[in-house]
């Protein structure tokens, strides 16, 4: 009973460990060329057989272009932010923070978007307005952007005529592995949206951490992960339970190798 209590644990706490969202794009894919960053699903519908696209989305095009889609009231724009190694040089940030780390690390506090600082002292920074100034840019339209593996990129939808301090969405995107016209894959986190989408229903919300709330889980396109949480609990507790009917099975064949060796004995 308390080896499947300490299963049920575990799975518990390996699935709160995944969150972000990660997801593969296909420029000859009638759904997946497409993703909603609101929901995380394809960024198409289709009606009677004829497409439409959902207003919050980007999609890879056969000449290996992203391009951002919008409404027609609203406004695009992105910033290529360099690699984490570009990233930790930049802005000097300690030794002891894992390259890997620090895109995750890239969030809002105290309505200032910040970056790790140090992982013993657990510090951050704000990065400078002038460095990202442009994502607040609401008058230029920039859709378009040949992605770069392992670039880290801010990309922001604005409402016209709304103050540019305001976000319809932004979005974080790091581009883990692109192939020129064919397969984009992106690890992505919602940072802001508009007070009419609540953060319940995105697929992948990072909550500011000065609420004292960490990130939520999302669902990772194509991956274990996008199943229901149940269904991934049960599938963890299924494997550590093999587990440990396996070592129970050795343990008792050991002890009966004994007790027959005593009895020649």
């Amino acid at each position: 009973m308390k080896l499947y209590l300490g299963a049920f644990l575990l799975a518990l706490i390996v699935l709160e460990v995944q969150s972000s969202c990660m997801t593969s794009l296909y420029a000859g894919d009638p759904l997946y060329h497409t993703l909603d960053f609101l929901d995380g699903s394809a960024g198409i519908n289709y009606d009677h057989y004829l497409p439409s696209y959902k207003a919050s989305n980007i999609a890879l095009d056969k000449s290996g272009l992203l391009n951002m889609k919008h409404g027609n009231d609203q406004t695009s724009i992105w910033l290529d932010l360099g690699t984490s190694e570009d990233l930790i040089k930049r802005y000097k940030i300690n030794w002891d923070v894992p390259q890997q780390s620090v895109y995750y690390g890239i969030h809002f506090k105290d309505d200032y978007l910040v970056l790790p600082k140090g992982l013993a002292d657990k510090t951050w920074q704000p990065f400078p307005l002038r460095d990202i100034e442009p994502i607040h840019n609401n008058q230029t339209d920039s859709r378009s952007f040949l992605p770069k593996a392992n670039h880290i990129y801010l990309l922001a939808i604005h409402d016209k005529g709304k103050v540019n301090t305001n976000f319809a969405l932004l979005v974080k995107v790091l581009v883990l592995e692109y192939i020129e016209g064919s397969r984009v894959t992106l690890r992505w986190d919602t940072l802001r949206a508009d007070q009419t989408t609540g953060a319940s229903t995105m697929a992948c919300w990072v909550s500011d951490s000065s609420s004292g709330a960490a990130p939520g889980p999302g669902p990772s396109d194509k991956t274990f992960y996008n199943a229901p949480k149940w269904v991934r609990a049960c599938i963890i507790i299924l494997f550590v339970a093999v587990g440990v009917l396996l070592v129970a099975v050795i343990a008792m064949g050991i002890r009966m190798s004994k007790r027959h060796d005593y009895r020649e004995i």
